[in-house]
């Protein structure tokens, strides 16, 4: 009689939900971590996320898992300053369940946004009315609802307003007395949190020619 015992030992498993690959300052955070064991197992969890060896806590609290049933916990949040301060560029998740861990993919947190100008006319006149349209889209590809300041700084031209669904326009008149030559008009878009702080922003150039 040949008798073989076969020991298994306890052991768990954490896996993570796929992140999206981008997302912009102020974005909503949603993913889900499940924890299985082969064993009953009572112990604490901890979620960090790291973002260039800068590591902040999401998750810390104790959770019981039953025998090879999974339990899953979701994870919620935003990424906004109060929470993550100035940590962008490329992160991961970094989740602990007792003596296991377990990598999230990595994803980027980005603070940018794109302007894209449009210009009705390049070759202008003195008195000539110049019409400024453009698009400002957020890294994530989310159009920006935010502000637009712009200014042509030899033209004493400066302009504020509001950037809707990802679109802006404005007007501005070429003063009578401008010498002829290239100017230079700056946009910056942005947008800001509930504490009134510049969260995303982005910025672009363009040129005129006066005659």
């Amino acid at each position: 009689i040949l008798l073989i015992f076969l020991v298994a030992n306890a052991s768990s498993e954490i896996l993570m939900k796929q992140t999206d690959s981008i997302y912009n300052i102020g974005d909503k955070f949603d993913t889900t971590i499940t924890l299985l064991s082969q064993s009953e197992k009572n112990d604490f969890l901890n979620v960090n996320l790291i973002c260039q060896n800068r590591e902040i806590e999401l998750i810390k609290s104790p959770y019981f898992v039953e025998a090879g049933i999974q339990k899953e916990v979701p994870l919620t949040t935003k990424f906004i300053k109060s929470l993550i301060g100035d940590a962008i560029g490329e992160c991961y998740l970094l989740s602990k369940f007792g003596d296991e861990n377990a990598k999230s993919q990595k994803f980027e947190i980005s603070n940018g946004v794109k302007v894209i100008f449009e210009l009705n006319d390049l070759l202008l006149n003195p008195g000539d009315n110049v019409n400024v349209k453009g698009k400002a889209k957020k890294t994530n590809g989310k159009p920006l609802n935010g502000f637009l300041e712009a200014e042509v700084e030899e033209l004493e031209f400066k302009v504020s307003g509001l950037v809707n669904n990802g679109e802006f326009n404005f007007n501005f008149t070429i003063p009578q007395k401008s010498s002829s030559g290239t100017y230079v008009i700056r946009a910056k878009a942005y947008e800001k949190d509930d504490k009134n702080n510049v969260i995303n922003d982005g910025g672009v150039t363009s040129t005129i020619r006066v005659k």
